[in-house]
């Protein structure tokens, strides 16, 4: 049996079928590597398995009343996610299909923030790659896919989510792109109207930041912002000028409204109609 185990999460990777007829031997296994490490978090690799029977699926159950429900199963093909779906087990621990591989070869890049590089990979669809060096978990990636859906949900002008994809190593999100054009190409191409684009672009970022959301759904943009200032000192200003910014920002009235953290004219689209909207939400 393949394992491995980082911070305390052991990571079993499952392979062929689990019966009545190798479970019993299975889950010894396990609880013998969970005695040996310590680890106090169980995920089951299940690229590889083809079958898990009931005998299986009551080892999981015990396995998630030792650990505290602290089990998860991810990489899961249809057949087997169905099956934990179909018990009720996806309700009761997190339950992963295996994502599937999308190529960008001889895609257009639309858009490049900090984290992340947005390509059109058809009349269609979007899709946002995420960096690996930042991006070091699916955890980190469903996070984004949800702030995607609560902004669409709270009324802010965005392209729709709709699926978890991988591209090569790196995690990607697939988006409705809804028969736009990139706001850059759009100004790059009618230069002649280069004011009045910038000035519809201000007023759609105004529009934009001032629809009221959850703070429990998005993060404080300010927060993560002030302790990003102390990187400036010596490149930007001197520490007494970068003191002073902080507290700029920290005495600005509090307020639960949307801020997009990486808006340019490469993040916003223009539909057919003449709609403004956001792609690309996180920096």
């Amino acid at each position: 049996m393949k394992y491995t185990n980082k911070n305390e999460k052991l990571t079993i990777y499952l392979e062929g079928r689990v019966t009545a007829a190798n479970a019993s031997e299975l889950e010894a296994q396990i609880d013998e590597l969970l005695d040996e490490t310590g680890a106090h978090a169980l995920e089951l690799n299940a690229k590889e398995l083809e079958y898990i029977s009931s005998a299986g699926l009551r080892m999981v159950i015990r396995l998630l009343d030792r650990l505290d429900d602290a089990v998860s199963l991810v990489d899961a093909s249809r057949d087997v996610y169905d099956i934990f779906e179909m018990t009720g087990l996806t309700q009761q621990m997190t339950v992963r299909r295996s994502l599937r591989q999308v190529s960008i070869e001889g895609c257009t890049m639309i858009g490049k923030g900090e984290t992340a590089r947005v390509y059109r990979i058809n009349d269609e669809d979007l899709i946002k790659v995420y960096d690996k060096r930042v991006f070091t978990s699916v955890e980190m990636v469903e996070h984004d896919f949800e702030i995607s859906k609560a902004a669409f949900v709270a009324g802010v002008p965005t392209a729709i989510p709709y699926e978890l994809v991988m591209v090569g190593d790196e995690y990607g999100t697939i988006f409705e792109r809804l028969n736009a054009r990139e706001l850059m190409d759009i100004m790059l191409s009618d230069r002649e109207h280069l004011a009045d684009w910038a000035a519809r672009f201000a007023q759609e970022i105004h529009k934009g930041h001032q629809i009221e959301v959850d703070p429990s759904q998005f993060e404080d943009i300010r927060a993560r912002l002030v302790e990003k200032l102390s990187v400036l000192v010596g490149r930007l200003g001197t520490q007494e000028e970068i003191d002073t910014l902080k507290r700029m920002y920290t005495i600005l009235p509090e307020r639960h409204t949307f801020l997009h953290a990486d808006c340019h004219p490469g993040n916003m689209m223009v539909g057919d109609d003449g709609e403004f909207f956001f792609i690309d939400l996180s920096s």
